[in-house]
């Protein structure tokens, strides 16, 4: 495996022999595995040589959901770097190539829609992302038998957070909270995290703060009274 230390999971046409003769320059036999929290859609493909080699003009392309029952089958492939370079040349500008945590417990490479790209099959069903983050939070919470790759787990702490913010004792606290939280973003943006391309804004920290006084109003009985004027000995003397 020293010649070959990549691992490609492919649900698609790298796993068709022409394919991988055209793209590799040998056969690419791999092993079955499957991809857990992700379904299937398809993309057409408007590049002449990729129709050719592949013999389609639509491709399967992967569509995270965060769902423990959509499960996406493939095969892990071995490959040398050159050969992954390959791959991304092979591959049209829809996808992108990011890491994931495969079933096998293997961690991997594979092609995923590339959300910020407009007119994404994929991404028109996921948009900014709000209705695939909510899926992979409930999934989450109702026991993935698979732990969230990383940036779905980084959306998943985040808007625990802000929740735990809004549920603080005191505004001081809450802003803590979300301070704390921003600062896991900016250093995710560091290093290269798991999972399909998702970008993790900061949390509005004035954002929470406002909520937080809206759900948090000081009752009357409990506002600090105001000072009470005192008045010197003498000048009570005087007022007589």
């Amino acid at each position: 495996m020293a010649d070959y230390p990549v691992v490609l999971f492919s649900y698609g046409t790298l796993r068709q022999r022409d394919v991988q003769l055209s793209v590799f320059g040998r056969e690419v036999i791999g092993t079955p595995d499957a991809l857990p929290g992700y379904r299937l859609s398809m993309v057409e493909i408007t590049d002449p040589h990729v129709v050719a080699v592949s013999g389609a003009t639509h491709h399967p392309i992967l569509q995270a959901t965060g769902r423990a029952d959509d499960v996406v089958e493939g095969t892990a492939l071995r490959l040398s770097e050159d050969e992954l370079a390959a791959a991304d040349e092979y591959e049209v500008d829809d996808y992108r190539r990011v890491l994931v945590p495969l079933a096998s417990g293997l961690q991997g490479w594979v092609y995923a829609a590339d959300l910020s790209r407009p007119g994404n099959p994929a991404s028109s069903n996921t948009g900014s992302l709000p209705g695939f983050a909510a899926s992979a939070s409930s999934a989450f919470g109702a026991g993935l038998a698979f732990p969230l790759p990383g940036t779905l787990a980084l959306r998943k702490e985040a808007e625990d957070s802000r929740a735990a913010a809004l549920e603080a004792r005191t505004e001081a606290e809450a802003r803590r909270i979300v301070e704390a939280m921003n600062e896991k973003i900016r250093e995710s943006r560091g290093r290269p995290l798991t999972g399909p391309p998702a970008f993790q804004r900061l949390i509005d920290v004035e954002d929470v703060a406002r909520e937080w006084r809206s759900r948090h109003p000081v009752a009357q009985d409990d506002r600090p009274e105001p000072p009470r004027e005192t008045r010197s000995f003498f000048r009570r003397l005087r007022r007589r």
